[in-house]
């Protein structure tokens, strides 16, 4: 307030205190009473330059603290002798109890009430407490009950009722009934959350009140008390198996809504901003047709009550910067979409005249219902007409351009566009990447491998029956157990492998999702998770397997966003800021055959179950990435579809592994996360593997791949160095041909019999 007061240059401050007053004070001592007024100021004389009582229809008098004056009193007198109404208002808690008050000036006005100095309550019918009574017993002999003017049923076709939270009396229920006698159509919407009847601190279930209502009308059906789910346990679900002996599902002939199709484009004028990534838009249509427009690939920061995450900003640490960026976010998008003045909280807006376009691999509408478009917009014409108007500047890349926004990694058909964009403004620092900082995100969750979870996993098999003990790094626990997935028969073990190596073709297989952030605990998982070793063991596998030391790469362009058993960017972030912290980057690309070849020898490709297969040319691509030294991790999940998991299976064919996923479940009722016995808990490892050290500890950990690639060519059949392995390992330090750093770590594989490669 001090700020305030100072940017207007006004004479007063305030001070940091609080004034007391025991004997001068309402229910406690901060509550103050005061007549110490400075009579200098003309605030205290009666005086008014406003309006009095002569200009008023009504006069609402609520508990006056003080007795009226007889001019007050005549004052009110003379105002209901004109017509005026006046409404007394009492209460009784207690505290502001002024019934005396109240009745003289009943008095005065000799009305035929006076109040009476008590309290009501009401255990059964009130909102919240016995002494906040609700009530329907109304005497229908006034006239005060039929509203004030606004629509009534009489002038109404349909009426919605949606989870009446009291029950409708009776002469509410007679007008609902002379309502659809008269024809008028009923809506009647129940919820099902398990609330209870009644019970809206936690929920809306009111099936008793509108099975009342279908009592009274004498309808055929009633509502049920119980809760439809779908899949597991999804309770907000969709169908398509509608009667079409009803004709409420044909094309109607004429709607106010447009019927949008990708391939065109559709001009209109933005009459509301959200914010910098959502606006509402009147298109140009008979009927004026509105529609909120999600804009495709990027997501700004959030602003308001929404809390922002750093771990979806590649390298920054500023939880206030990004609240910052956010507002500068939406600040552009009133300057560039809106006259001036302009503000989020504008509707029915004159704003730019726009150009909205569609996605070749996004649907029209995303989860919320809200269209999902490019907007383009003329820079010299605001009101361009669409015949004349030069639409040459596009919202969306503009915005991730400037470095007001993020790429948001769905699975849109310019990701990769976006992401070359975003890339520039990272390393230019632009807007929001201002803060960016690679070397100042902290290390964490980079301890010693322990324990791992492999949520909704199936094991790991080969395409000619069980994988062999010594490709299997982490295997289920000892009292986990594999259930049949489809109902068809899988490969059995005693030790159900969870993860596979395939060396030789620089393949991996997990049996379920490792780094998928649902599992944690700041996402809403009722444990916390971030004691496990998932992010140092999925890392130290893929640099085991490659021969690169680039940038870590998530496959996003299969449909994986947002689907059951498979996983984008977005679904990653806190491995994301593993990978950042330990000095990596994490980044989605969606073009195999464009984008891979021309990455810049990524470390390793992350590949969850794709929604559609392969193509050839993109196999191709993915094999000449693998044969240039890079790794290919591929995930699996039970959640996946059997579709999406045979897709997997074939990338891992066409990469030459026999690796596959197994057609079971691993359960474990002993060793699992929050009781799930479909999440297990594991810590039956292999330690020969190099996996299981924190990142960089590892004797092969902290090697280039070339010296990698020199120990894999001293280790036996078996994958490890031998004594007189080690011997010519001297000899080349000795003759130069390799420094210390790669001897020393020979040296160690031997003493500790650790496997380099598996066989």
């Amino acid at each position: 307030m001090n700020d305030l007061a100072a940017a207007l240059d006004l004479d007063f401050r305030f001070n940091s205190d609080q004034v007391v007053d025991e004997e001068h004070s309402d229910w406690a001592p901060f509550v103050l009473r005061t007549t110490n007024v400075n009579g200098a100021f003309e605030f205290f004389d009666g005086s008014s330059d406003g309006a009095t009582i002569d200009a008023a229809d009504a006069v609402v008098v609520p508990s006056p603290g003080e007795e009226y004056s007889e001019p007050e009193l005549d004052a009110l007198s003379a105002h209901v002798a004109g017509g005026g109404a006046v409404f007394l208002l009492d209460e009784s808690e207690f505290t502001n109890e002024e019934t005396a008050t109240l009745n003289a000036i009943a008095a005065e006005l000799d009305v035929a009430f006076r109040f009476n100095a008590d309290q009501v309550e009401d255990e059964t019918h009130n909102d919240g407490a016995a002494f906040v009574p609700t009530t329907a017993n109304f005497n229908d002999g006034f006239d005060v009950f039929d509203g004030v003017g606004a629509p009534g049923l009489d002038e109404a076709d349909g009426l919605v009722v949606s989870s009446p939270s009291t029950a409708f009396s009776q002469s509410e229920l007679d007008e609902l009934g002379a309502f659809v006698a008269d024809g008028g159509a009923l809506f009647l919407f129940d919820e099902s959350d398990f609330g209870g009847q009644g019970n809206s601190e936690t929920g809306f279930d009111e099936t008793a009140n509108l099975n009342a209502i279908a009592d009274a009308l004498e309808l055929d059906f009633r509502f049920n008390s119980d809760q439809v789910n779908d899949g597991d346990g999804e309770f907000d679900i969709t169908t398509t198996n509608v009667n079409t002996a009803f004709d409420y599902f044909a094309d109607r002939d004429e709607s106010i809504g447009i019927e949008f199709d990708p391939d065109e484009e559709y001009y209109g004028r933005v009459v509301r901003v959200f914010d910098g990534d959502t606006v509402e838009v009147e298109f140009d249509s008979e009927y004026e047709y509105r529609d909120v427009v999600r804009h495709l690939g990027f997501d700004t920061a959030e602003t308001g009550d929404v809390s922002n995450e750093i771990h979806e900003w590649f390298g920054v640490e500023d939880i206030a910067h990004l609240n910052e960026w956010g507002e500068n976010a939406t600040a552009f998008a009133l300057d560039v979409m809106t006259p001036d003045g302009t503000d989020t909280g504008d509707t029915d807006v004159e704003g730019r005249r726009i150009k909205l376009t569609f996605d070749d691999v996004e649907p029209i509408r995303g989860n919320y219902g809200r269209l999902l478009g490019y907007m383009h917009y003329d820079p010299d014409d605001f009101d361009a007409d669409p015949g004349t108007g030069e639409y040459s500047v596009e919202y969306n890349r503009q915005m991730v351009a400037e470095g007001y926004a993020r790429v948001y990694s769905s699975g849109f058909g310019r990701h990769d566009e976006f992401a070359a964009v975003e890339e520039t403004a990272l390393a230019d620092g632009r807007g929001v990447w201002s803060a960016a900082d690679f070397d100042a995100v902290p290390e964490h969750r980079n301890d010693p491998v322990e324990e791992v979870y492999v949520p909704r996993a199936s094991s790991i098999t080969t395409d000619s029956g069980p994988l062999a003990a010594d490709r299997v790094p982490v295997a289920a626990g000892p009292d986990a157990d594999q259930e049949p997935l489809s109902g068809g028969s899988f490969d059995a073990y005693d030790d159900a492998p969870l993860i596979g190596v395939d060396h030789d073709n620089r393949v991996a297989m997990v049996g379920g999702l490792l780094f998928n952030e649902a599992y944690e605990e700041l996402e809403g998982f009722p444990v916390d998770t971030g004691g496990y070793g998932n992010f140092p063991l999925v890392t130290n596998l893929a640099r085991y397997l490659s021969h690169n030391d680039g940038d870590f790469l998530v496959e996003g362009g299969h449909a994986q966003f947002d689907v059951s058993g498979s996983l984008s960017l977005e679904r990653m972030q806190y491995f994301l800021r593993f990978v950042e912290g330990i000095g990596g980057r994490l980044r989605q690309f969606n073009d195999v055959a464009t984008t891979l070849p021309e990455a810049d020898e990524p470390t390793a490709a992350f590949l969850t179950a794709p929604g559609r297969a392969y193509t050839g040319t993109e196999l191709d691509a993915l094999r000449e990435y693998r044969d240039d030294g890079g790794a290919v991790i591929l995930v699996g999940s039970t959640a996946a579809s059997a579709d999406h998991r045979e897709n997997l299976d074939a990338v891992a064919a066409g990469l030459g592994s026999d690796l596959r996923l197994n057609d079971d479940r691993i359960v474990d009722a002993a060793d699992n996360l929050a009781g799930e016995a479909t999440l297990p808990v594991t810590s039956t490892f292999d330690r020969s593997y190099p996996l299981f050290s924190p990142v960089g500890d590892d004797a092969l950990g902290h090697l280039d791949p070339q010296q990698r690639t020199y120990l894999e060519h001293l280790a036996n059949d078996e994958g490890i160095i031998i004594r007189p392995a080690v011997d010519g390992a001297i000899e080349d330090w000795s003759a130069g041909r390799i420094d210390r750093e790669t001897l020393d770590a020979a040296v160690q594989a031997w003493e500790q019999e650790r496997r380099v490669i598996a066989p």
